[in-house]
C-alpha cells in the first residue's frame, strides 16, 4: 500500500512547440502523431531516459494511429488511411498503398483495429469501418454518417463499439 507521498515513475521528452495530435503505446514504445512532422516512436522502457528511437515524415495531418503486431494504421487527414509495417528496427515499408489507403476525405479523429476490421471515427464521415484481407488489402468499406453529431472519439469492450459523439448544434 503505497504512501500519499509516493511518486510515480515519470519520464519526459523535450516536445516544446511540438503540436501532438494523437498517441499510442504498445510494450516499450510510444508513437506519436506530431503536426506538420509526422509519426515519431519512442522508447520509454526506462522513463527515466525516454529516447526518439525513429521519427518518420511525410504525414503532415497525421491525426489518428494505432499500432498492433509490427503495423501501424495511421490517420491522416491529407491522404486517408496508411497501413504502414515497421521492423524490429522501425524501419517503415507501406502494405499496398493503393489497396491500403481508404479514400477519406477529412480527418479520421480516433480508430481501433480488432479482428481484421479498422474503425474509424470521423467528424466529415462519421464511422467508417475497413474489413482487411490477406496482406492488410481493403476487402469491404461500411459507412455510418447517419448520426446526430461529429464522431470524434471510439473504443472497443466485451465485442461492443463505444462512438463518442460530439453535438453539432
Amino acid at each position: 500500500n503505497p504512501s500519499k507521498n509516493t511518486q510515480a515513475p515519470s519520464g519526459v521528452f523535450p516536445m516544446e512547440g511540438k503540436n501532438i495530435l494523437s498517441l499510442d503505446t504498445r510494450a516499450n514504445s510510444a508513437y506519436l502523431g506530431i503536426a506538420n512532422e509526422g509519426l515519431t516512436v519512442l522508447d520509454v522502457a526506462d522513463l527515466g531516459a525516454v529516447a526518439q528511437i525513429e521519427r518518420i515524415g511525410g504525414m503532415p495531418q497525421l491525426t489518428a494511429i494505432t499500432y498492433q503486431e509490427a503495423i501501424a494504421y495511421v490517420g491522416d487527414g491529407n491522404q486517408g488511411l496508411r497501413i504502414l509495417k515497421l521492423d524490429d528496427n522501425y524501419a517503415i515499408s507501406a502494405l499496398s498503398n493503393a489497396d491500403s489507403q481508404a479514400e477519406l476525405n477529412g480527418s479520421i479523429e480516433d480508430m481501433r483495429v480488432l479482428n481484421n476490421y479498422v474503425y474509424m471515427a470521423s467528424c466529415q464521415h462519421g464511422l467508417n469501418i475497413l474489413r482487411l484481407g490477406e496482406n492488410h488489402k481493403v476487402q469491404g468499406r461500411y459507412h455510418f454518417k447517419d448520426m446526430s453529431g461529429c464522431a470524434v472519439a471510439l473504443d472497443a469492450i466485451n465485442n461492443s463499439l463505444i462512438v463518442a459523439v460530439e453535438d453539432k448544434g
